[in-house]
């Protein structure tokens, strides 16, 4: 997240806007095929966590990944291959530019379906590290990777001034990841079994119904949460495009942000499974939604109120500010809620409630749909912003509704509101307390100290203000003294 952050400015200083709106698209088309990895990801996760350490399983286990990556390597070879035709078809292209040749963009596009092709069976390999719970492998492997195809690409732009350049980077690095992930997969699967593993139509039909349950239900969320980018990719120039994406990028990095909670929690979600389990899983809930809400709440908070200067400090470009400001404050407030939906889903899917959650994103696909079609030619971008936040609000409150009565547990609402407003409450308080002096100051290096201590002091406060978290933090203090 924080790579992403740091570098973005200075992609769009080395190629420009548009190319930059180039790099939004190969983020869009990830996030759609990654409909396919999602459903296998998730399923890969699930099942590994399940199986190992069970023996009347582990010897299935081998050959139940095996079977797995079987099937899916050929469907995300045709969904690239179908996108290829898709993007190419018809005499107009797809991607409107005012000053990038139509060269640059087609060896572009290609670059970035090849890109996805080895990028998209990264999530596989390292949602498989999560089941057999390697959560510092999983975390040291995407902090290196990410570091070096983030940072390391800089130099290459700054000499060339290409966005092929940057394509042709991700690629090297997406191919070596995988094979590092697919080295320690195999020594993990060995130390299980040296019996080399098989093809099992048999393993595949067991989960079919768990896996195409999750297939339909990341076929429909992402559908929802990538439609509104594809229209603006066409509607829009690159330009326009790129704002856009520049707020999206930094609303998706703040819930990237909570992604490791979310890790960490499934497996133990997934082993409470059974009906008698329900107040060891709510318990579990409600400990996320608690880490969740003091992670996420307090960046969201800063973000929302201080979008100008926060992009100003990110960007130093006055233009880039004026035309982000309003989707940034916005879209973080829609992916937030969205972020905080996820302990919800999670009950759900571990109870295999599947069908209602694709009723819900079916429902909601049906309605955004001609939304976007008839606001984005009227109020452009801001129509799709406004439409996130209110697919945030729709999913957060029925998803946990949901769970809540399937968890059957009294007052499980209104303990996770509870620990939803505290934070909420917290956040704003003290963010208020900054806003004239941030939006009076013109010096960046004024403006960085006055948000890094507005952060120090939302996040103290909200650790504080907790009694297991602040219980936490004096037993260290004690422990280091």
């Amino acid at each position: 997240m924080l790579a992403t952050l740091i570098c973005t400015p200075l992609y769009i200083l080395y190629l420009g806007v548009e190319s930059y709106g180039l790099i939004g698209f190969y983020t869009t088309l990830l996030a759609i095929v990654a409909v396919i990895d999602s459903g296998f990801s998730s399923t890969a996760s699930r099942e590994i966590a399940r199986m190992n350490g069970d023996p009347n399983e582990e010897n299935n286990l081998k050959n139940f990944f095996f079977s797995l990556e079987v099937a899916y390597w050929p469907i995300i070879l045709v969904v690239v291959l179908c996108i290829f035709f898709i993007v190419n078809a018809g005499d107009n292209p797809w991607l409107n530019s005012e000053t990038l040749g139509n060269e640059i963009i087609q060896d572009s596009i290609s670059l970035i379906l090849l890109l996805t092709l080895f990028q998209i069976p990264c999530g596989l390999y390292m949602d498989a590290l999560i089941g057999f719970q390697k959560h510092a492998t999983f975390s040291i492997l995407a902090a290196v990777f990410g570091s070096i195809r983030t940072f390391g690409v800089l130099p290459l732009l700054l000499y060339y001034e290409d966005v092929r350049i940057f394509f042709l980077w991700q690629i090297l690095w997406a191919i070596i990841q995988v094979l590092i992930i697919k080295i320690i997969l195999f020594r993990s699967f060995k130390r299980i079994t040296p019996i080399p593993a098989s093809f099992s139509i048999d393993v595949l039909l067991k989960i079919k119904s768990y896996l195409g349950g999750m297939f339909l239900i990341t076929a429909l969320s992402l559908a929802v949460s990538q439609v509104d980018k594809i229209i603006l990719s066409k509607i829009l120039t690159l330009e326009n495009f790129a704002y856009y994406m520049l707020a999206f990028t930094v609303a998706l990095s703040l819930s990237r942000l909570t992604t490791p909670i979310i890790q960490v929690f499934w497996p133990q979600f997934s082993s409470l499974s059974k009906d008698s389990q329900n107040f060891e899983l709510s318990s579990k809930f409600l400990e996320c939604i608690e880490l969740l809400s003091i992670a996420l709440i307090p960046f969201a908070a800063i973000i929302f109120i201080y979008s100008e200067p926060l992009l100003f400090l990110w960007t130093s470009d006055l233009e880039i500010t004026k035309n982000t400001k309003t989707l940034l404050s916005i879209i973080i407030i829609g992916t937030s809620l969205t972020t905080l939906c996820l302990p919800a889903l999670c009950v759900l899917y571990v109870r295999e409630v599947l069908f209602y959650v694709i009723k819900v994103n079916l429902f909601t696909l049906i309605v955004i749909i001609p939304l976007l079609f008839f606001y984005i030619p009227i109020y452009g971008s801001n129509a799709a912003a406004f439409i996130i936040l209110f697919y945030g609000a729709v999913m957060c409150a029925l998803f946990n509704f949901k769970a809540a009565s399937v968890l059957r547990t009294e007052k499980l609402l209104f303990l996770a509101l509870k620990k939803l407003i505290t934070p909420i409450f917290i956040s704003f308080t003290i963010s208020s307390f900054f806003y004239f002096a941030l939006y009076a100051a013109e010096d960046r290096v004024y403006i960085f100290v006055l948000f890094t201590l507005l952060i120090l002091l939302s996040l103290l406060a909200n650790i504080l203000c907790n009694r297991r978290l602040r219980g936490l933090l004096l037993e260290a203090i004690e422990n280091i003294y």
